[in-house]
């Protein structure tokens, strides 16, 4: 994990959500995909949305939720080096937590 990230230092939930925004390829920020909706201490709450990758893969007539489902893994992996969890509340609705 220190040879992924070497740069990133995760002192709060708002940096561990930037970490993903600069990993993952979720659309461009002006598709704004990925927004948070609540943000404390403890949890950070986030919505993404799914049409821009799922669009993608139909186009290439592929299954998105191959795609969804490994982002997801690697979401979670990529929080345990920080102690950090990551949930798929419902679909589009995401949790990052202490």
């Amino acid at each position: 994990m220190e040879r992924l990230f070497p740069k990133y230092e995760i002192s709060s939930l708002q940096d561990a959500y930037e970490l993903l925004m600069d990993i993952l390829l979720d659309g461009l920020p002006c598709d704004v995909s990925i927004s948070v909706i609540r943000e404390e201490e403890n949890e950070l709450n986030s919505y993404y949305i799914m049409i821009f990758t799922n669009n993608i893969f139909n186009e290439f007539d592929m299954e998105a939720s191959v795609y969804h489902e490994l982002r997801e893994a690697f979401c979670k992996w990529s929080f345990e080096k920080y102690s950090l969890k990551y949930k798929n509340i419902i679909d589009s609705n995401k949790l990052i937590s202490r």
